[in-house]
C-alpha cells in the first residue's frame, strides 16, 4: 500500500461510488506530505492518513452511509462541521471485518456511527445526534462528546472501553451486552429522554461472561427509568461515586461486585439488590448516601455473601432497607445509619407484631429511623440491623488488600500513568506484552496480552510462563533470533481492586526491572506490593 507521503505527493484525487453519490477526496491547494487531505463529500476512506473536513458533507441519494472508514491509521478532524448520514467505521459496506487505530474529533454526526471490529478507536469532541451502536470493539474511548439518541450501544466480545467526561442526553446512555471485560464508564453527565424500558447504564451478559466493569463519578437523571442496572451474567462490577436520581430504580443489582459512596436520592427504590443462582463473587453495598426514595434498599435472593455496612438509609418513605422474598432469608445491614440515632423504626408501624427484632441479638427496631422489614418469623425482621452505627459494638471491619498491577514492557517503566485522555500508558504507546492484576488474596484476578503491541515486538517476544508468589512475579519469556529488545517488568500497588484510566495515576510503582535481552530464553522478577508498601526499587 503507498505511503500517505507518497499519496499527498502525487496530489492523488480518490473517487469512489458511495450509495449513488461520486465522493471526492482530495488535498487542499496549498498541500504538502505534513498536511491533511480535505474531505468535501461523501465518501469512503481507503487509505491510511489524516484527513479534515472542508464543509459541511451528504446525504447520499440512496440513504446509503455518507463516510466510510475502510482502513487502517485514520485521523478524521471534522472542523465542526457536520456529516448529514451514517458514519461507518470498519462496517459491512466494505464487506471488511476489522479495521484499526481510528480517530474520529470536532465532528458533528446526525445519523448514527456504526462500528464493527474497530481495534483503537477514538472519538473526542464529537456531537452524535444518533449516538454508537457497534460490536468487536477493542480499546474504544469515547471522551468530551455529547451522546443522543441510543447513545452508546456495544454487543458481543468486547474490551477495553472508556466512555468518560461525555453527555448523553438522547433514549438511552450506555448499553454493554455479552462478553465485555475491561469497561470504564466514568464521569459522564445523563439527562435522559423517559423511553426504554432499560437502564440508562444497563450492562446485561450470560454468566461469567463479562467482567472488571466500573461505573463511577456518573450523574445521572434517569428520566423515570432505571439509572444503573446489572444482570447476574456481570462479575467484578465496581459502582461508585455515581448521583442518581428521578429513577424507578436508582441503582438494580443483580452481580457481585462493589456498590460504594453513591449519592441515590427521589427514586422510586434507591437500591434493588438480588443474589440469582448464577451470581459469581459477594456483592458489598457501602458508604452510599441513600436517602429520599420510595423505599431505600429493597434486596431479593438474599445469602451470606451480601452486605450493607456505613450506609445512610435516611428520609425513605416505606422502608429504608425491605427484604421480599419469602422465607427465612436474612440481610446483614449491620452498621448503617438509620437517619436517627435511635436506630430503625418497623413498618407497617401498626402491625401487631411491631416493633420487630433484629433476627440474630434480638435488639427491637422501635427507633426513630427509617423502617426495616418484618419476616417470616412474626415478629422479627428480615433484616439484620444490630449494632447501628455508632454503637460501642462496631461490626469487626475486613482487612485491607494490597491490590497490584504487573506489567511486562518494551522500554522502561513508567512512573506515573497519565489523564485519561493522554497518551501516558503503555497500551497507547503500543509498548503493553503482558499484564496481570490481583491481589494478596487472589493472586491472578486476571492476566493477558493486549492487542496494542507493535507488530515487531510481538514478532520478537514470546511470554513463556508467569510465576506468582506471595510475595513477587516472574516472567520467563523467549527472544527470537535477530532481535534485541529492552525489556522491562513493572508492579505497582493500586488504590483498590479496579483499574481505570480515571484513577491510574493514584497507583504507585513498587518494583521495576529491565534490561537488554538478545535471543535465547530469560526472565525478570519483581517484588509485589504489601499493605505498608511505599515507594519503588529498581
Amino acid at each position: 500500500m503507498p505511503t500517505r507521503a507518497a499519496l499527498l505527493a502525487c496530489l492523488l484525487v480518490v473517487v469512489v461510488a458511495t450509495g449513488g453519490v461520486a465522493g471526492t477526496v482530495q488535498p487542499s491547494a496549498a498541500s504538502t506530505s505534513a498536511q491533511a487531505t480535505t474531505i468535501t463529500e461523501c465518501t469512503v476512506i481507503t487509505n491510511p492518513g489524516e484527513y479534515v473536513l472542508g464543509d459541511d458533507i451528504g446525504p447520499t441519494t440512496d440513504g446509503s452511509p455518507c463516510l466510510i472508514i475502510g482502513t487502517d491509521n485514520v485521523s478524521i478532524d471534522g472542523a465542526g462541521h457536520t456529516v448529514d448520514g451514517t458514519v461507518d467505521v470498519g462496517g459491512d459496506s466494505l464487506g471488511e471485518s476489522s479495521v484499526a487505530d481510528v480517530d474520529l474529533r470536532d465532528l458533528h454526526a446526525e445519523h448514527v456511527i456504526t462500528v464493527r471490529g474497530v481495534r483503537d478507536l477514538s472519538l473526542s469532541s464529537v456531537d452524535l445526534d444518533d449516538g454508537i451502536r457497534g460490536l468487536f470493539f477493542r480499546n474504544v474511548t469515547v471522551v468530551d462528546s455529547r451522546l443522543g439518541g441510543g447513545g452508546f450501544y456495544v454487543d458481543e466480545d468486547s474490551r477495553d472501553i472508556h466512555i468518560a467526561n461525555n453527555t448523553f442526553d438522547g433514549t438511552q446512555g450506555v448499553r454493554i451486552l455479552e462478553s465485555i471485560v475491561g469497561a470504564r464508564i466514568v464521569d459522564n453527565v445523563f439527562e435522559m429522554e423517559q423511553s426504554r424500558s432499560y437502564g440508562v447504564v444497563d450492562i446485561q451478559s450470560t454468566p461469567g461472561d463479562s467482567d472488571d466493569i466500573l461505573v463511577a463519578g456518573n450523574v445521572i437523571d434517569a428520566g423515570g427509568k432505571d439509572g444503573i442496572s446489572t444482570s447476574e451474567g456481570v462479575s467484578g462490577i465496581t459502582v461508585r461515586n455515581n448521583v442518581v436520581t428521578n429513577a424507578s430504580a436508582g441503582i438494580e443489582f443483580l452481580s457481585s461486585g462493589h456498590i460504594v459512596g453513591n449519592d441515590v436520592h427521589d427514586n422510586g427504590v434507591g437500591i434493588s439488590i438480588a443474589a440469582p443462582s448464577t451470581m459469581l463473587g459477594d456483592l458489598l453495598v457501602e458508604n452510599n448516601t441513600i436517602t429520599d426514595n420510595g423505599v431505600g434498599v429493597a434486596a431479593g435472593y438474599v445469602n451470606d455473601d451480601m452486605q450493607l455496612r456505613g450506609n445512610l438509609i435516611d428520609g425513605n418513605a416505606e422502608y429504608g432497607v425491605t427484604v421480599y422474598e419469602s422465607g427465612d432469608a436474612v440481610l446483614d445491614a449491620r452498621n448503617n445509619d438509620w437517619g436517627d440515632a435511635s436506630g430503625p423504626s418497623s413498618a407497617p408501624a401498626n402491625d401487631s407484631d411491631a416493633p420487630f427484632a433484629d433476627p440474630v441479638t434480638g435488639a427491637l427496631a422501635n427507633g426513630s429511623g427509617d423502617a426495616v422489614s418484618e419476616g417470616e418469623t412474626p415478629g422479627v425482621s428480615n433484616v439484620r440491623f444490630d449494632p447501628v452505627s455508632g454503637d460501642d459494638a462496631p461490626v469487626e471491619p475486613e482487612p485491607e488488600s494490597a491490590y497490584y498491577q504487573v506489567d511486562f514492557v518494551e522500554g522502561p517503566a513508567i512512573e506515573q500513568f497519565g489523564a485519561p485522555a493522554g497518551d501516558g500508558f503503555y497500551s497507547d504507546q503500543s509498548r503493553l506484552i503482558h499484564f496481570l492484576h490481583g491481589s494478596d488474596e487472589t493472586a491472578v484476578e486476571r492476566s493477558g496480552s493486549p492487542s496494542t503491541i507493535a507488530d515487531d515486538t510481538a514478532a520478537c517476544v514470546a511470554v513463556d510462563s508467569v510465576d506468582v508468589t506471595e510475595d513477587s512475579v516472574t516472567v520467563q519469556f523467549t527472544v527470537e533470533e535477530g532481535c534485541a529488545l529492552d525489556l522491562t517488568l513493572a508492579s505497582y500497588e493500586k488504590p483498590g481492586s479496579e483499574w481505570s484510566r480515571a484513577t491510574a495515576s493514584e497507583q504507585v510503582l513498587v518494583d521495576a526491572a529491565s534490561g537488554t535481552f538478545g535471543p535465547g530464553q530469560h526472565e525478570l522478577t519483581v517484588s509485589l506490593p504489601t499493605n505498608d508498601s511505599e515507594s519503588a526499587s529498581t
